[in-house]
């Protein structure tokens, strides 16, 4: 985890196999709200139905 100039922290999520990449968002969201904040993901397919789901659910912040 690295840190932006105005303190918000940025967690960065490699390339995974999709079933990886859901669990993993999932998990990182949960243990996110647990310390009150927010989990934003940037790079990640719109056309994902699996992601789109989560980001619908507000489980991440933006999917672009």
């Amino acid at each position: 985890m690295r840190s932006v100039a105005q303190g918000m922290p940025i967690i960065t999520i490699e390339w995974l196999h999709l079933g990886e990449l859901v669990r993993c968002l999932l998990e990182l969201s949960l243990r996110a709200a647990q310390c009150g904040l927010y989990l934003y993901c940037c790079h990640i397919s719109r056309h994902n139905e699996a992601v789109r789901l989560l980001a619908q659910h507000r489980l991440v912040d933006s999917v672009e």
